[in-house]
């Protein structure tokens, strides 16, 4: 009997043949990128800022900031845009604690230091 030899399916069927395949599946395998609702990934559109930001907080294993006293600091983030979190967990110093959704429960914000 021959084995059985299972071959990788992309997680997005608009990434075959594309010269970034590998890093978008492993970057898929992380949780760093999730693709668009319809399950398509569109490799070649331009990133925007909310999603480079949602990218690095991933990578980072840095969870939204959802919960809490969330001051809203970018007029074009806010809720409930999918990516209001994240714009907020980058930008703003703070202490939080990770809750079990995985979001970030804001507990204070911490003033930054003066700039010389």
């Amino acid at each position: 009997m021959d084995p059985v030899v299972f071959l990788p399916v992309p997680p997005f069927p608009d990434i075959s043949g594309h010269w970034a395949i590998e890093e978008i599946e492993t970057a898929y395998v992380l949780g760093i990128v999730e693709g668009l609702p319809d399950g398509t990934f569109h490799p070649n559109d331009p990133i925007i800022r909310s999603e480079t930001v949602t990218l690095m907080c991933r990578a980072l294993g840095r969870g939204p900031l959802f919960e809490g006293p969330v001051i809203q600091h970018f007029p074009d983030c806010a809720p409930p845009d999918w990516y209001y979190g994240w714009g907020e967990e980058s930008f703003a110093t703070h202490k939080g604690v990770r809750m079990a959704s995985g979001n970030e429960k804001l507990i204070e914000y911490v003033p930054s230091p003066p700039v010389w």
